[in-house]
């Protein structure tokens, strides 16, 4: 069984890798965008026994797939995204990856390298006791979330290039710990949204974009 310690740990180290979006970027962001930690996730995933794959969804801004085989036919797929929002309103703690009093501090540490962390326990632990999963399993880290999503419909080609044809797939956002289930399926409808736009890392900001009538499309 994993710890929650090494839980910890595997957040902490990819809090203080740097990898604010590109949009959102400023003086204190570090290098910008995923290069970084998709590298980083290109060697772990070999080390934990993955076929990995890697595509551009910008230039040096890749997904990275870790595909790793099980026992049956059926496939499970995780989505995570690895760029964060910004910093520049953040204090020291912007990318230390401190762990006190059971938490872990930096960017990111909720949105979304928390459900990387515990991915990369799992695999880890899975790995060294030799463990086969059950079903086949592709871990996709994608990048660009936090700006037009652009990185899901390049997974969705490459899952149909592959012939992978998904049972379940799990998005790793957080929300509020608790699992959100859907089904494939679309709606189409037009919203009046008025307000001072704002994103959860900083309340604070403000926009002056107050007020737009628009489509909205989901699929699923």
């Amino acid at each position: 069984m994993t710890s929650s310690n090494r839980y910890a740990e595997w957040l902490s180290k990819l809090v203080q890798i740097p990898s604010v979006n590109p949009t959102q970027v400023g003086p204190h962001s570090g290098p910008p965008g995923e290069a970084a930690i998709a590298a980083q996730l290109v060697n772990w995933f070999q080390q934990f026994g993955a076929k990995v794959y890697t595509e551009n969804v910008h230039p040096n801004r890749p997904n990275v797939y870790g595909v790793w085989s099980g026992q049956r036919d059926r496939w499970i797929a995780i989505d995570v995204h690895t760029d964060t929002v910004g910093v520049e309103q953040m204090d020291e703690d912007r990318f230390s990856g401190r762990i006190a009093d059971g938490r872990v501090y930096g960017r990111g540490a909720v949105d979304t390298k928390a459900s990387l962390g515990v991915i990369l326990a799992l695999l880890e632990s899975m790995h060294e006791q030799g463990v086969t999963p059950q079903a086949n399993i592709v871990v996709a880290a994608t990048a660009d979330e936090e700006n037009g999503a652009q990185s899901a419909p390049i997974f969705a080609r490459w899952l149909q290039k592959q012939n992978i044809p998904l049972s379940q797939l799990i998005i790793a956002e957080p929300t509020l710990c608790c699992p959100v289930y859907g089904h494939k399926g679309g709606i189409r409808f037009e919203f009046t949204v008025s307000g001072q736009a704002s994103h959860s890392s900083n309340a604070a900001s403000r926009s002056n974009c107050c007020h737009r009538r628009s489509p909205f499309d989901i699929s699923a």
